[in-house]
């Protein structure tokens, strides 16, 4: 499965915890805490875990892609010292707990760095990852800044952008980045204080929280990669590039496709599954985010084809 066929599934997760403390199906105090607490704390760790299976994936598209290490956004520079920024926190990951494994690591990050000074980047998803015990809105900047090449501070408006462009119910006047903090904060009261105060209206936003967080960086990234493999000139004005969106919308039984900036179905499918790949390979062509909503027009699900 892909990252995000995985995250979808840990989000429906806690959907369905979330469930049982609003229907009252727990009431058991001591239940009701220990929901409370682990729906709190997986918003980040969900955001995290996708993030690290992602980072593989991306990782895996540019080695295939055969990029030249000097095609990268700012030059190597950025990709080396953020490596090696990494290196001693991720070192001691339980995934690297073993000689065997520490060493593994080790030569394998020392072909990536050789591989700056080459033909053909190597690269290591290491470079994508944190620095600390947890996420934080720093290491998204250097995340994505590492492929799209914008400067730190204008990432989160890059992502927000992306975030008022998919999602019908986008408040407005509010940056992505207090919603991936929020997320943090409740993560953090959930696993350190007594009783953590986390009203019920805010769990009940935990998974849309952590999906809306986990879409737009992988379109910011996404788009990054697929301009790193075949430059496109850049939006007049210096603005951020536009994106075509092609809709799928559960209609029923039904799920019905729809061509960018059309009100008219162009098709409609048995599944959503179904609907996925179609409007997949349609959009990987014309270069489309495949966005499915379900019939209140809340997302559940996107894909943006790299190569």
């Amino acid at each position: 499965m892909s990252a995000i066929d995985n995250l979808l599934t840990r989000l429906d997760s806690i959907d369905r915890a979330v469930a049982a403390i609003n229907d009252g199906d727990v009431t058991e105090a001591p239940i009701v805490d220990h929901l409370v607490r682990g729906i709190a704390i997986n918003g980040l760790v969900s955001v995290e875990q996708f993030l690290k299976e992602r980072t593989v994936e991306w990782a895996s598209i540019i080695t295939a892609a055969r990029i030249p290490p000097a095609n990268l956004p700012g030059g190597t520079a950025p990709y080396e010292s953020r490596l090696i920024e990494v290196l001693p926190r991720r070192i001691q990951d339980i995934e690297y707990a073993s000689t065997a494994q520490r060493s593994a690591l080790l030569e394998e990050v020392g072909k990536s760095l050789t591989s700056l000074y080459s033909g053909i980047l190597a690269p290591h998803p290491l470079a994508f990852m944190w620095t600390g015990s947890n996420l934080r809105a720093g290491d998204v900047e250097i995340m994505v800044a590492l492929i799209v090449g914008c400067s730190h501070d204008k990432v989160w408006g890059r992502l927000t952008r992306i975030w008022q462009l998919v999602d019908k119910y986008f408040p407005g006047n509010t940056s992505l980045r207090s919603v991936l903090e929020q997320l943090a904060e409740f993560r953090h009261a959930a696993a350190h204080k007594e009783s953590p105060a986390i009203p019920l209206p805010n769990l009940r936003a935990t998974s849309r929280n952590a999906k809306l967080v986990c879409l737009c960086v992988d379109v910011a990234v996404s788009i990054g990669l697929r301009d790193l493999m075949r430059p496109v000139a850049p939006p007049k004005g210096g603005g951020q590039p536009s994106i075509p969106i092609r809709r799928i919308v559960k209609n029923g039984s039904k799920w019905s496709e729809y061509s960018p900036g059309r009100a008219q179905a162009l098709k409609r499918h048995s599944s959503l599954t179904e609907a996925i790949q179609a409007a997949g390979e349609r959009a990987r062509r014309s270069g489309e985010l495949v966005l499915a909503l379900d019939s209140s027009d809340d997302i559940i699900d996107w894909r943006f084809q790299i190569t």
